[in-house]
């Protein structure tokens, strides 16, 4: 999947953040830039964006809400991502909608609301 993204997500302003149902960064491509910029900013694998542990941030609250939810730079709690606008998305599974996951934009650019 990494293989079809590459091209458009190193020449754009984002990130995409693969995170597991607590909130969990498990991967983040994108433009190499912003991938280096987000991960001295506490967005890389292994770090914990659950809302318990970061307050409200699209990964947090998006698993707590069960839903998709944007979040913008100054509606982070961590000042570490008020520099960022964020959209993250429940991934879940088919059969029983568990939450598997959640997959996130993340832009200093600032994101369109109804693009992502």
């Amino acid at each position: 999947t990494w293989a079809l993204l590459s091209p458009a997500l190193g020449a754009s302003e984002v990130v995409f953040v693969v995170a597991d149902a607590a909130g969990v960064v498990l991967d983040v491509h994108g433009n190499a830039a912003l991938v280096a910029e987000a991960a001295a900013r506490g967005t890389a694998a292994g770090y914990d964006w659950s809302e318990s542990a970061s307050g409200t941030n699209a990964l947090g609250t998006g698993a707590v809400l069960g839903h998709p939810i944007i979040v913008h730079s100054t509606e982070h709690y961590c000042a570490t991502g008020k520099v960022w606008d964020c959209a993250a998305a429940p991934v879940r599974r088919l059969s029983d909608g568990a939450l598997l996951g959640l997959v996130d934009i993340t832009s200093m650019g600032g994101l369109s609301d109804h693009h992502s």
